[in-house]
């Protein structure tokens, strides 16, 4: 699609939910500009004991670092040295404490070197209860006299090491349910492993934006000029572990996307765009009180309020849709999501390359 004089007649075949507030992975604003030294860090690790498990603290953190390495861009080490994590003294420290940094459950704290990330001390609730293991949650049960019983919640130090290493690699938290970048990775029933959203927001924060593995490639202006944003995006039935194209109508959909502006935009007001077109040529817009015809012209393209532009604006396209209760029938959907500038009026920033899937 091209932003044109396109007409089509609304197709009510499929109904779209935005919800702008939420969003998919997002950078965290103090650290997004800055870059790993040399696209690796290394952390200081020699925590003793092991856990109930019988997991060694030491090796659950080393696996956590090594799917990063894996996955992303940034080399993510670990050597066996002690050092303390609440010391500000450039070296990436990893440990228990109650002393410092610790603001809840566990804590990443980065300090920069001419404006890049030269490491991050990790520090995890010692009051906490902690073990390592796969699968749902874990309680422990504490009987105190009188009878009363306290229940206290085990978390899993592997998966939140996962989270902190995230935060310390340049990314804040995603309401995108399944990434390890969630506001709550310490529930045992969460995902163990990175998702593609984690992927994106490292591998794109690290500029090697080809790694995301839901790029929408070929960005492109109104104007025809050349822009350095970047388009996220993607369709999944199970809260994003997996992403897919095609959809059964017993299926259930969560679409996001994620919009990265270019530097120079950073905070500037704006709108966020997305035009929704249907197998039947029907063409949709999203505005402040729904989804509306969109006759294809600039013109008449009304979308959400003026708002700050921030670095990653991330939003759910649909969440939880349900095909079935929607009566929604076969169709091809493409998505294209962008922005615009109050300071540029007639221009908009887009994906070239639409979110597409469809329902059979």
């Amino acid at each position: 699609m091209r932003f044109n004089n396109i007409a089509g007649l609304v197709s009510v075949a499929l109904l779209i939910l935005w919800n702008p507030h939420t969003h998919a992975f997002k950078f965290s604003e103090r650290h997004y500009k800055s870059t790993v030294l040399g696209n690796s860090i290394t952390f200081h690790v020699d925590i003793p004991g092991v856990s109930d498990s019988g997991v060694p603290w030491n090796l659950a953190f080393s696996r956590a670092a090594e799917q990063w390495s894996m996955l992303t861009p940034v080399q993510v080490n670990t050597v066996k040295s002690v050092a303390d994590p609440c010391r500000y003294d450039s070296i990436s420290g990893v440990g228990f404490t109650n002393n410092c940094w610790v603001e809840h459950l566990a804590t990443a704290a980065t300090f920069r070197s001419d404006g890049m990330i030269a490491g991050a001390d990790l520090t995890f609730d010692s009051n906490s209860d902690w073990d390592v293991f796969t699968g749902n949650s874990r309680l422990k049960v504490i009987e105190h006299p009188g009878g009363r019983v306290e229940y206290r919640l085990i978390y899993d130090f592997e998966r939140v090491s996962l989270h902190e290493i995230g935060h310390a690699l340049g990314l804040g938290h995603t309401n995108f349910p399944e990434s390890i970048m969630s506001a709550a990775p310490d529930r045992g029933d969460h995902n163990e492993k990175l998702t593609a959203d984690d992927i994106c927001g490292v591998t794109i924060a690290h500029g090697n934006p080809g790694g995301c593995p839901l790029l929408l490639k070929n960005p492109a202006t109104v104007s025809g000029k050349n822009t350095t944003a970047h388009f996220v995006g993607g369709v999944s039935r199970d809260r994003g572990l997996t992403y897919d194209t095609v959809f059964q109508r017993v299926d259930k959909l969560d679409v996001m996307a994620t919009v990265v502006v270019e530097e120079r935009h950073y905070h500037k007001p704006g709108r966020l765009h997305a035009v929704v077109e249907l197998s039947d040529g029907a063409l949709l817009m999203k505005t402040d009180t729904g989804f509306s015809a969109w006759d294809g012209t600039i013109e008449a393209l009304r979308t959400t309020a003026v708002q700050p532009l921030i670095v990653a604006n991330e939003i759910y396209v649909l969440k939880n849709f349900d095909l079935r209760a929607n009566q929604v029938q076969k169709i091809g959907v493409s998505v294209y999501v962008g922005y615009s500038l109050v300071e540029e009026p007639g221009e908009i920033y887009y994906s070239g390359t639409p979110i597409k899937f469809r329902v059979q």
